[in-house]
């Protein structure tokens, strides 16, 4: 019967794991679609920009303000923003395929997603993830209940070597007479006492402690590398919260006016654009870093950081 509890126990663990994979790879899905959405965002600002620029400096050539080569410089800028906001869109769309199938094709063409990379606070991480990992892990619950499997044996194979009673009865009626019989049997183990099998069940019992303790020292490696990517992805998104982003942007506005004023050239205009662009792709990065790191940790811990949660599709 304990045996059978445990086996039932390692089913429902068995399930727990595979729950837990899913919700993990769901969770990476969803924040590739989001970083992937934000880098063809920044594409299209790009080439809405470049174009601006062209159009602009187009006026210029008309009226003998500029040369035609910053025209052609401009144009070509354009192209290649423009092919570049392209080769976004068709990420987004294989990101969001991925999902679909990944979910059995149930999400549809026009999901939309209310979560976004930005919608989990700065937070610092609890101090009790190792106690977390270690009390509620999944894959940790399964290698405990494996060990209580091994045990659980050993004491059934060791019940096997003792002496055992066996009662067997039987009826039997025939057309004049019916009889009853009843038999007792005494097995007595003289020999090896069922040694071998004791020490196969002591052996699993073993190799099953080892592997779980294998396992908790790769799981806790793992978490101090996930923490480690947490904090680093930490620390830059709060620089962009601290306002490079908007430093760059203010850059960019200034180099602008200024080309538009005849103080600065097109290539003064062109690596601020460049650099605010990159600026807000670190941020996108940052936050979706943070986001991968988030789901990582909450997979190894059995559990959310925070008790709420919020679902991502809609």
């Amino acid at each position: 019967a304990r045996a059978a509890e445990l086996g039932l126990r390692g089913a429902e663990s068995e399930r727990a794991v595979a729950e837990s994979i899913v919700d993990f790879t769901v969770a990476r899905l969803v924040y590739t679609v989001l970083l992937e959405t934000r880098r063809a965002e920044a594409a299209r600002e790009s080439a809405q920009i470049a174009q601006r620029l062209h159009e602009l400096l187009s006026r210029r050539v008309d009226v003998g303000e500029s040369s035609p080569l910053e025209a052609v410089r401009a144009r070509a800028e354009w192209f290649a923003r423009r092919r570049h906001a392209l080769d976004s869109e068709a990420a987004v769309e294989a990101a969001r395929s991925s999902l679909d199938l990944f979910c059995g094709r149930e999400l549809g063409d026009g999901f939309n997603l209310s979560d976004s990379l930005e919608a989990g606070t700065l937070d610092a991480l609890p101090s009790d993830l190792a106690d977390r990992l270690r009390a509620r892990n999944p894959m940790l619950l399964r290698a405990g209940i494996g060990v209580e499997e091994a045990q659980a044996r050993i004491e059934l194979t060791r019940k096997q070597a003792l002496p055992r009673i066996d009662v067997i009865a039987g009826h039997e009626k025939e057309l004049d007479r019916s009889a009853t019989s009843l038999a007792l049997g005494l097995s007595i183990p003289i020999w090896n006492r069922n040694r071998g099998a004791v020490e196969v069940a002591t052996a699993e019992r073993l190799r099953s402690s080892t592997a779980a303790r294998a396992l908790t020292l790769e799981l806790e490696t793992a978490l101090a590398q996930a923490t480690a990517r947490y904090r680093r992805a930490l620390s830059a998104a709060r620089l962009h919260e601290e306002g490079w982003t908007e430093a760059a942007r203010r850059s960019l506005d200034i180099a602008s006016f200024s080309f538009r004023n005849g103080e600065a050239s097109l290539l003064d205009v062109l690596d601020a654009q460049r650099s605010y662009l990159d600026v807000k792709l670190a941020e996108a990065e940052s936050w979706a870093e943070l986001a991968f790191a988030r789901s990582e940790i909450e997979r190894m811990i059995g559990g959310p950081l925070r008790e709420e949660t919020t679902d991502a599709i809609q």
